[in-house]
């Protein structure tokens, strides 16, 4: 899940794929429909195990990402060449990726704990970054580091795993009727379904053609529906319905049911 190719071949097309982004990318690479079918597969107490260690490959390999980031931006300042920055957003969809599998797995500890350390890398970042800004992109960094309440990943991202987290421990329903909310999800033909939808066939990670294969979105060929797995709900906040605060409301009150 770490390396950056495979996201954008053969599913993803940067052009075509509506907001919300980061949950999308993920669904439309093969790899990560693999690791989810294996990890289905396993003995429960295996695949806790080794959602353990996913976790943990996904977290560390972001702190190394973002220092990675902050130490460029030092050799700057210090008037040394940096290295290349190439490709560091694979470790925002593997972290992506461990929040979905520990969702799926009813791991809400661990959940809450990993978003938790993401945020805290994700504060770090910012708060040394700021001091190597040019003054006038201050207020852009600022803008930007306010824009997303949990750290590197899209607010409809993480109201999809918490949403999903609450749906297969039994309460995602009355998560949403406590809160007196109506989120839309996406079907497979692009509809704003009520709750959770009709919901985007997921398909065998070898299948001949997914949902999100190029010539699926591009060329107008269709998926055997023989060969999908199940629908999966991509929860998204309605803009008009949300402003920074009620998301920020809604995640929070989301992430403590999942805390109990």
């Amino acid at each position: 899940m770490a390396e950056s190719q495979q996201y954008f071949y053969p599913g993803y097309h940067p052009e075509q794929l509506q907001p919300p982004r980061d949950i999308q990318t993920l669904l439309s690479t093969r790899t990560f429909l693999k690791v989810l079918q294996e990890f289905d597969a396993l003995p429960h107490g295996e695949a806790i195990e080794k959602l353990y260690e996913f976790c943990e490959t996904a977290l560390n390999g972001y702190a190394v990402s973002v220092e990675r980031l902050l130490e460029r931006e030092r050799r700057k300042r210090e008037g040394q060449t940096p290295d290349p920055l190439g490709d560091f957003t694979e470790f925002n969809r593997m972290l992506c990726a461990s929040l979905l599998l520990a969702a799926r797995m009813g791991e809400h500890e661990l959940l809450v704990r990993q978003i938790d350390e993401m945020q805290s890398h994700w504060n770090a970042y910012y708060d040394e970054i700021i001091d190597y800004v040019e003054p006038t992109f201050v207020d852009m960094f600022e803008q930007s580091r306010r824009e997303k309440l949990y750290g590197p990943l899209e607010d409809d991202a993480v109201l999809t795993v918490f949403m999903h987290a609450l749906e297969w421990s039994g309460e995602g329903v009355s998560a949403l009727e406590d809160l007196n909310l109506s989120v839309r999800a996406r079907s497979q033909h692009g509809d704003e379904g009520v709750l959770r939808g009709e919901g985007i066939p997921l398909f065998h990670w070898d299948a001949p053609l997914t949902f999100y294969d190029f010539a699926s979105q591009r060329h107008g060929q269709t998926p055997d529906l023989n060969d999908a797995v199940e629908l999966f709900s991509v929860y998204e906040f309605q803009s008009h319905d949300f402003d920074k605060q009620k998301k920020e409301t809604v995640l929070q009150t989301l992430k403590e049911k999942l805390s109990k």
